[in-house]
């Protein structure tokens, strides 16, 4: 049993691993912004829209979006 359980947590923490990895987690992806682009600006656009979507605002996140994408 313990053998089962420690098998099922290695294999999810390698996952995971690879995962995050393979994502830039962590600052491995450290490319530079584009052109015209305000890095705490972006960081606060991003906090408002988790904040509305952690309040449940899906609508309001969506009216954010470019034409094109709604």
């Amino acid at each position: 049993m313990k053998l089962k359980r420690f098998s099922a947590i290695l294999c999810l923490g390698l996952a995971l691993t690879i995962l995050l990895t393979g994502c830039g987690f962590g600052g491995f992806n450290n490319k530079p912004l584009p052109e015209g682009m305000d890095k705490d600006k972006l960081i606060a656009a991003g906090q408002e829209v988790f904040e509305l979507l952690r309040e449940g605002e899906f609508e309001e996140v969506s009216a954010r979006f470019r034409a094109d994408i709604r």
